[in-house]
């Protein structure tokens, strides 16, 4: 793109007896990176003043952020102007105001760009700032190291939505802040794409509620664009909220389809919206070593088949509440409270209870095990038999099964297990001191009621912690494997007693884990 000034010409109101209330000096054009310029419109006015700039040329009319000026009586715009900005004779209108006290001040000013058709933008909304004064009406939003300018940008709702990706992407090693050259930044909207895959994170192209998504070219002579993914209607109806589309900070939340729009980048998973569908990039969806499950950070049941497999989705969103896998089967527990199992993961789930009939569901061989809403653990021997009841109403709160093995947190927080269907249980925690409990072969594994991953090699062997007090929300047990989730939503797994435990997932990202135990 080439721009180039004309001579200015003047309009601005002139005063008979004293100076005017608002002046304009020329707009002034700077060389930004890669050959693209930068605009400066500037007013001199009075100290607090409310001002306002309307650009206009040919077919296009834009009105900018309302600015108040700084004591000095300076407030000005700077934004980038794009190849596809309208060329032509740009008039550049400043209206001031305080009190009843008004003024105009207007400038004419040539802009050639290759756009001769009278439309298109008059440059990037995502690159307006405003060097003096501040924007008015848009007080006490925080916007932490995106508050200057006080403009609400696209990356002001970006960290207010996500602060994750840039808290942990910096942790990781992307700049906290700062330039990229030209007048260009590291935390422009285009480049968040590319700061959180160096931060980890999983990202894709498949729409998800709770991510975030990016357009623009990274890396590039460009702000770009960032936005958050409220809802998912359709691959191509998508509900987003977004900030400063209109140059004057608003927000808004519209459907679209993102992939439509020039430069989409794609999607930044984790958090709220777990591993995502699809993730690609350098930052994969969530792996484990082998076959295992989990539910996401938004709420997804996700499973993998193997090594090497990727996750595939057995629910949406924000449709699952927990999960168990034994062999090829899979069960959930819906957000409904309907416990639901499929054969395998290419066949449909048969649902197990009624609506809001389950709070928890085991699997174990070709038996199934559920807590029901009145909090009896109940287990059934295949699909199609009856469940027998295996405790009181109200006596159990989580339940695990392995072989012939079942095991419940009771409703005073013990953990206890039998070894078959019939058979006394045995209390292997004191009252109060468990939250969670898996069963594989022998092993048995606890969460303590401190946060602490436990496990015991058998019935009436000591524990063993794996983890610190504090660490863990939920254990898996599979085999030798040993899967938890840590304190900040991370799944862990380790291959056996005495491993080191192998992250699974980003921070945020994982709910509760599961691994086939038989």
């Amino acid at each position: 793109m080439v721009a180039v000034l004309g001579a200015p010409s003047s309009s601005e109101a002139k005063a008979k007896k004293k100076p005017p209330f608002v002046t304009q000096p020329v707009p002034k054009l700077r060389a930004a990176a890669q050959g693209a310029k930068t605009i400066l419109v500037s007013a001199r006015t009075k100290s607090g003043a409310t001002c306002r700039t309307n650009v206009s040329v040919k077919k296009v009319s834009q009105t900018l952020a309302k600015v108040k000026a700084t004591k000095k009586g300076r407030a000005s715009w700077r934004w980038q102007i794009l190849p596809t900005s309208p060329s032509g004779t740009w008039r550049f209108k400043v209206t001031c105001t305080k009190g009843k006290a008004k003024g105009v001040a207007t400038r004419r000013v040539l802009v050639v760009t290759g756009n001769k058709t009278g439309k298109g933008p008059i440059g990037d909304p995502a690159s307006l700032a405003n060097p003096d004064g501040e924007i008015a009406g848009l007080g006490g939003d925080d916007c932490g190291p995106f508050n200057s300018p006080p403009l609400k940008q696209c990356t002001c709702l970006a960290w207010q939505k996500r602060r994750d990706v840039y808290d942990t992407s910096v942790a990781r090693g992307v700049p906290s802040g700062g330039g990229r050259g030209g007048g260009y930044y590291v935390w422009d909207g285009g480049q968040w794409l590319v700061n959180a895959r160096r931060g980890g994170f999983p990202t894709g192209s498949q729409p998800v509620a709770g991510a975030l998504v990016v357009w623009g070219v990274p890396n590039s002579a460009s702000y770009g664009h960032v936005a958050y993914v409220e809802r998912v209607e359709s691959p191509s109806r998508v509900i987003v909220t977004e900030c400063n589309y209109d140059w004057k900070g608003s927000c808004r939340t519209i459907p679209m389809n993102p992939a439509a729009i020039t430069n989409f980048q794609g999607y930044i998973y984790g958090g709220p919206s777990g591993s995502g569908l699809g993730g690609t990039g350098t930052s994969p969806a969530p792996t484990f070593s082998d076959a295992g499950g989990i539910i996401s950070g938004s709420g997804a049941a996700l499973v993998k088949g193997g090594a090497g497999k990727a996750f595939q989705p057995q629910t949406g969103p924000d449709d699952a509440k927990a999960i168990a896998l034994s062999g090829p089967r899979i069960g959930v527990v819906t957000a409904n409270g309907t416990a639901l199992v499929k054969r395998d993961s290419g066949q449909g789930f048969e649902a197990q209870t009624g609506a809001a009939d389950a709070l928890d569901l085991a699997l174990g061989g070709s038996r199934i095990g559920v807590v029901s809403a009145n909090g009896t653990a109940l287990v059934k021997r295949d699909f199609g038999q009856p469940f027998e009841a295996q405790t009181g109403q109200g006596d159990a709160r989580a339940i695990a099964l392995s072989g012939t093995r079942v095991g419940v947190i009771t409703a005073n927080g013990t953990a206890m297990v039998k070894r078959d269907l019939g058979q006394p249980f045995e209390a292997v925690t004191a009252p109060g001191d468990a939250t969670a409990i898996a069963l594989s072969g022998s092993r048995v594994g606890v969460i303590t009621a401190n946060g602490t991953a436990l496990v015991s090699p058998d019935l009436g062997q000591p524990f063993q912690a794996q983890t610190g007090a504090g660490d863990a929300l939920d254990i898996a047990l599979g085999g030798n494997r040993i899967g938890v989730v840590t304190a900040n939503g991370t799944a862990l797994v380790k291959s056996d007693l005495g491993q080191p435990f192998q992250a699974q997932t980003s921070a945020g990202d994982a709910r509760a884990i599961a691994l086939p135990t038989d």
